[in-house]
């Protein structure tokens, strides 16, 4: 009740606003000897109801595994976040500025899920006829400089993740179905030493981007290390994020320096240096990472190529990459490349992005370094003797959307897969906007988990058989999100 109360206050906060913007944007402006001092502030506040449809054993209030707490209850739920910038600006001429900046968020719902406001980015920049030079916790190039689908999606982002708040991701059925009741309560027991947790790429992202590593039910358990109940349903736990973010926040924003060239007839290029993934400095990190996935020495690439026609139409293309040292000897390094096309012509946008990852700390031993067989049963899966490697994890997206006046639609999709654990998601939004600052939303959302099975303890197929009766059990369903966004 006291959750939906506060919540009912920023949504009566934003109707009060919504008569006039009251946030002055230009905190202080002051010229001293030829030189601009600007203190600005601007940011958002967004509240949303959501609902959605799953299958029906991730809708109990306790999961079928009988440890994890669903943190998505049925019916409607009532969901606050926001952002502030405050940015400080020293203008010497139109050729050289000096920026310092920071970003505060806050996410909170009524399903005892809550992010207390805390600082995400903080940095410092510098502009000249060189380019641009950055420092401080602040994404890298290869995140800024892309395009993609997610760029231009509407309603509350499609692709871009918001609706990943309101999903339970696979988990182990009911151990009557499982080789051994004992990987129920404790997965890191040697018994289930050929159990795989399903992790799962779910956003058109490199490694960094996507919070460090794939995502799972269990974030802690890729590697069977960890026995620990406080991370059954660690994801869902934790999935509150921005309705601006298209990134698993935390990992990304570590400490690094960063260049962006000018611009070169319609080229620009950028390179940012992070010294150590888990390095964030006095920011939080949000992302549920593993232990031992530290990487350091990473180097993130940008090119892009921005050319408008003579009718206002433009073409953009870019292709970014990531690369790093895995600190742990028992883990591969990091490489991964993204390339993005949009395209733009009398109100609509079209667009598609294809990403590998053709290493990302992936451990070299063990039941996670090696695929499935579906010829053996389960307890005859060894990575250590015959073993079928992964294909490299990819990535597809792919949108159009349409703007006439204040109105404004897409429809875009992503496609994943990732040691044969496949994602997709499909998401219809549109929004218009009823002032410059105020804009209300509605987003649909279909996704569809399928796991890499192997045979169970009674040497039938698992992906011949039911998914009620399977060792994983796989997750699908719509989510609807409709809300209020304000803008300041």
């Amino acid at each position: 009740m006291i959750k939906n109360l506060k919540i009912f206050l920023y949504f009566l906060l934003i109707l009060l606003i919504s008569s006039g913007n009251i946030f002055a944007k230009d905190i202080m402006i002051k010229k001293l000897e030829g030189k601009t001092y600007k203190i600005k502030a601007n940011g958002n506040l967004n509240l949303l109801s959501s609902n959605y449809h799953q299958h029906k054993s991730y809708e109990n209030s306790l999961l079928d595994d009988n440890l994890s707490k669903n943190y998505n209850k049925k019916g409607y739920n009532l969901v606050a976040d926001g952002e502030l910038d405050l940015i400080f600006t020293s203008q010497i001429s139109s050729k050289i500025k000096t920026k310092i900046g920071a970003n505060f968020e806050f996410n909170i719902d009524d399903n005892k899920r809550k992010h207390n406001p805390y600082l995400d980015q903080i940095y410092i920049s510098n502009k000249n006829k060189f380019g641009r030079f950055e420092a401080g916790n602040i994404k890298p190039v290869n995140q800024r400089m892309k395009y993609d689908p997610a760029s231009f999606a509407r309603g509350a982002g499609g692709i871009k993740g918001k609706y990943l708040e309101h999903i339970n991701l696979p988990i182990l059925a009911d151990y009557n179905n499982s080789i051994n009741g004992v990987c129920q309560d404790n997965i890191s027991d040697s018994s289930c030493a050929n159990v795989k947790v399903p992790s799962f790429v779910m956003l058109s992202q490199s490694p960094i981007g996507h919070g460090g590593y794939v995502k799972s039910h269990n974030s802690k358990f890729s590697d069977n290390d960890v026995a620990a109940s406080e991370f059954y349903n660690s994801y869902a736990k934790d999935s509150l994020r921005s309705i601006n973010d298209d990134s698993f926040e935390g990992v990304e924003d570590a400490t690094k320096i960063s260049y962006f060239s000018p611009d070169l007839n319609g080229f620009k290029f950028g390179l940012s240096y992070t010294p150590d993934s888990q390095n964030n400095g006095l920011t939080k990190n949000i992302a549920n990472t593993q232990n031992n996935a530290k990487i350091k020495d990473i180097f993130s690439f940008g090119l892009n190529y921005l050319h408008y026609l003579p009718n206002g139409a433009y073409i953009a293309l870019s292709t970014t990459a990531e690369k790093g040292n895995s600190v742990s000897k028992d883990r591969s390094d990091l490489l991964a490349y993204d390339f993005g096309i949009n395209l733009n012509y009398f109100g609509f946008d079209i667009g598609a992005s294809y990403g590998i990852w053709e290493s990302y700390s992936k451990p070299n031993s063990g039941s996670y370094s090696c695929s499935y067989d579906i010829t053996q049963n389960l307890l005859a899966q060894d990575c250590s003797v015959n073993a079928i490697k992964y294909n490299d994890p990819y990535y597809f997206s792919a949108g159009i959307a349409y703007k006439f006046g204040p109105l404004a639609a897409s429809l875009t999709s992503f496609n994943s897969n990732f040691h044969n654990n496949k994602f997709r998601a499909m998401s219809f939004g549109i929004d218009y906007k009823l002032k410059k600052y105020l804009m209300p939303y509605f987003e649909i959302t279909k996704f569809n988990f399928q796991s890499d099975q192997a045979r169970a303890s009674n040497i039938s197929n698992q992906n011949a058989i039911s998914s009620g009766n399977r060792q994983i059990r796989d997750n699908e369903g719509l989510v609807f999100l409709t809300g209020i966004f304000y803008s300041f």
